[in-house]
């Protein structure tokens, strides 16, 4: 997870949700460049994110909590997982497989031909969409590029479907269908040239007609009946998402540092002592749940499949975009209430190795942390677990685990 340079645009491998993940990061940095004398005399607010305890809802510290918190772990910590227990991981590399932590059985997924850079996934409802990091023209990095080919797999599934090809896929609102975006020309700049999208099913069959979205955007995701934007240049000052209806080009609404989309839900903002917002357009209510004085949602939050529970990174510190220290937070948006995943403090520079996602049916959290060599660390919790657990494997070399939206 390197950061780009100034005035970074994806290349034809790159998916829309690299755009948005990069933007978050520089976005970041200049929240704690100017809001760092806050964040210095409140430092002691980090130690919030340093207790323990199974899923206890986050508080603010108390009047005398002013120390520096303590150094933060390198890894996860709690019961050893079950035998028995483990859980099945997608595996992105040259050949993308299934990995069962607790057998150590690998099985490589039909349909998705070998790549020698590897593919990259983007989470979609029921499944992934996965494309290769094939080469790209030298026009990179702001031209579209060579459309690619796109595949589909879902949950559980063996084999891959092919969806079409195109400069990428985003997740609809239901299942069985995609949203494929493509460009006229090779040589269209992003930045300034419209993209066409259309929904496909997941079988690379149209599902509707085409659209050609506002130049300079791409999709995030769908979200109810509308398309959420986010520009593809963006500059200083808050990143600035549209709630788009393709049918009358209107938009619906505006989010600024957008945290997580789901197929009915939008969670924002990204920025220090901010109360999180969640919309859900399904019944047109907002509900806010404040976070601990000097702490923040991180970047690549995440919704469970039914759009209860909200799973993202709190940070505290000014030590670049993670912070001093950061955990696994989860929102319940039924009891609006924050809670803290026991065992998951980490140092900021090992958070950014952290990848987190729900299983695809259930409330089951799922982590993973890179160890040296092909060694990870996974982890499973439960909102209202005491504990997390935890359990040590080893996997095949030039491959890593799929979780959260991307991968």
């Amino acid at each position: 997870m390197q950061t780009a340079p100034p005035g970074w645009l994806p290349g034809p491998g790159t998916k829309p949700e690299a755009v948005i993940r990069e933007a978050r990061r520089r976005q970041r940095r200049r929240w704690l460049a100017t809001g760092a004398a806050l964040v210095m005399v409140v430092a002691g607010a980090a130690v919030v994110i340093a207790g323990s305890g199974g899923g206890s809802r986050l508080r603010p510290p108390g009047r005398h909590a002013t120390a520096a918190p303590k150094p933060a772990p390198s890894a996860m910590s709690g019961l050893p997982m079950p035998p028995g227990s483990g859980v099945r991981l997608l595996l992105t590399g040259r050949r993308p497989a299934w990995f069962w932590t607790a057998t150590r059985r690998t099985e490589p997924i039909k349909g998705l031909p070998w790549d020698r850079a590897g593919y990259g996934f983007i989470r979609v409802v029921g499944g992934w969409s996965a494309q290769p990091y094939t080469a790209g023209p030298g026009c990179l990095p702001t031209c579209a590029g060579p459309r690619l080919p796109n595949y589909f797999i879902a949950d559980g599934s063996r084999r891959a479907a092919r969806i079409g090809p195109g400069f990428g896929v985003s997740a609809s609102s239901g299942s069985g269908a995609v949203w494929l975006v493509t460009f006229r020309r090779s040589a269209a700049n992003i930045g300034v040239t419209q993209a066409r999208a259309r929904q496909v099913t997941t079988a690379g069959r149209p599902a509707g007609p085409r659209f050609r979205l506002p130049a300079g955007y791409l999709i995030q995701r769908a979200v109810g009946g509308d398309l959420l934007l986010a520009p593809v240049d963006q500059g200083p000052g808050a990143v600035r998402y549209k709630l788009w209806d393709p049918g009358t080009r209107r938009v619906a609404g505006t989010f600024r540092d957008v945290i997580a989309a789901g197929p009915r839900q939008i969670a924002w903002p990204a920025c220090v002592s901010c109360p999180v917002h969640v919309l859900d357009l399904a019944t047109g209510t907002t509900a806010t749940i404040p976070v601990p004085r000097g702490t923040w949602a991180n970047n690549d939050g995440t919704f469970s499949s039914d759009g209860r529970f909200l799973a993202f990174l709190l940070s505290a510190g000014a030590a670049e975009q993670f912070g001093v220290q950061a955990r696994i937070a989860v929102i319940d948006t039924v009891s609006r209430r924050l809670l803290a995943v026991p065992g998951t403090t980490l140092s900021g520079a090992v958070a950014q190795r952290l990848s987190f996602g729900w299983q695809a049916s259930g409330h089951r959290l799922i982590a993973v942390l890179p160890r040296p060599g092909p060694t990870i660390q996974v982890a499973s919790w439960q909102p209202g677990a005491a504990h997390l657990l935890v359990a040590t494997a080893r996997i095949p070399r030039g491959t890593s685990a799929v979780l959260g939206e991307y991968g």
